[in-house]
């Protein structure tokens, strides 16, 4: 029995489809509020960071590239503990991260202004993958198709 079937045996095939578009359809809108709020913060960042018009596009663009290189790993995830469970929890994070962010981000910027926040959570970001890169045990040192490999079990691919 496949994940998906105990949904359509209750809703039919025509409401499972339709459902699976009202996801799909709420994943756009959530990444169209995300862009939203990439491009309500660009007057500020232009005003207080002298940035030119490239360097404020490619911010923007920073959004999809984030999401490219997540999808990589969702994939993985997804393979590991099923989609479903998957799609229910990165909602359910999701969701969780927006008050946060808001509740994280709103007390720097008030103290240091808009562009010292942001270049200090870009910082933290880089913190972060640098450590995940070459510190971390289970990716030191490792490709990704190596690291892919060990969380696929060995398998060779």
């Amino acid at each position: 029995m496949d994940e998906g079937s105990g949904a359509t045996a209750v809703v039919g095939k025509a409401g499972h489809n339709r459902f699976l578009l009202l996801v799909a359809g709420l994943g756009g809108l959530l990444y169209g509020v995300d862009v939203n709020i990439i491009t309500g913060a660009l007057p500020y960042l232009s005003a207080t960071s002298g940035f030119n018009v490239n360097q404020l596009s490619f911010i923007v663009a920073a959004v999809l590239l984030g999401s490219v290189i997540s999808t990589l790993f969702a994939g993985i995830l997804a393979d590991l503990v099923g989609r479903k469970k998957m799609m229910v929890l990165s909602g359910l994070l999701f969701v969780i991260s927006i008050p946060t962010i808001v509740a994280i981000f709103l007390s720097p910027v008030g103290r240091y202004g808009y562009s010292t926040t942001f270049f200090m959570f870009t910082g933290f970001t880089m913190i972060y993958f640098i450590t995940a890169t070459f510190f971390l045990p289970e990716t030191k040192g490792k490709t990704l198709e190596e690291i892919e490999q060990h969380f696929e079990g060995g398998k060779k691919a």
